[in-house]
């Protein structure tokens, strides 16, 4: 993993961290917290993608 895969990564992280306590928050506007579900599922779509390239990346490392 590349310092640069890794400093994305905890971005990732960190941003989805905020999302969830923004959802866990009773005094938060039901429009922000809608918000902070798009976010969410806009994370977990980086992550799955910053994966994927990851383990490619390493195949193709590995292979030539």
């Amino acid at each position: 993993m590349t310092e640069e895969q890794l400093n994305k990564a905890y971005s990732l992280v960190d941003m989805t961290n905020t999302c969830i306590h923004v959802l866990e928050q009773e005094t938060v506007s039901d429009e922000i917290k809608s918000a902070a579900e798009d976010a969410l599922r806009s994370l977990i779509k980086s992550m799955a993608i910053l994966g994927y390239n990851m383990v490619s990346g390493d195949q193709h490392a590995n292979h030539g």
